[in-house]
């Protein structure tokens, strides 16, 4: 709930069913379906667009998907593919960032170990034909 009053949606006919009046208290989930009802209603338009973030500027400071909320990154990410920078607060965007680091870091593990999966073997059969190859030369070394 907004310290001021309501904030109430520009569009009460594509607000989710069952959404508070007040948008300071919609979910993450339920400004996701508002935006993607407005886009259904309306089409994804200059004017709409800046309807939506019209909207998403008068959500307070403390606004439920602001704050720590379950679904804000996936808020953010979902937006974000329709071209939408999405300020989230401060404690919220952190933790989203460092999530969209670790998901990162876990995808280049993830090729490294496919990588190594046929590099590994790869070097220990050719090390094993070297050796083989040139066992003469390699054991002429060890005997001097």
């Amino acid at each position: 709930m907004s310290l001021f009053g309501t904030v109430a949606p520009i569009f009460p006919e594509y607000a989710p069913p069952g959404a508070d009046r007040d948008m300071d208290d919609w979910s993450c989930d339920q400004l996701r379906l508002y935006w993607n009802n407005i886009k259904a209603g309306l089409g994804n338009t200059d004017g709409s667009r800046a309807s939506f973030e019209a909207e998403m500027a008068r959500l307070g400071f403390f606004a439920d998907c602001r704050t720590v909320s379950p679904g804000s990154c996936a808020f953010k990410q979902a937006l974000a593919k329709d071209g939408f920078d999405v300020e989230l607060g401060l404690i919220s965007g952190v933790l989203c960032d460092i999530s969209e680091t670790a998901e990162t870091v876990t995808e280049t593990a993830a090729r490294t170990a496919n990588v190594l999966k046929f590099l590994v073997p790869a070097v220990l059969i050719g090390g094993t034909l070297y050796v083989v190859a040139n066992s003469k030369r390699i054991f002429k070394t060890f005997k001097r």
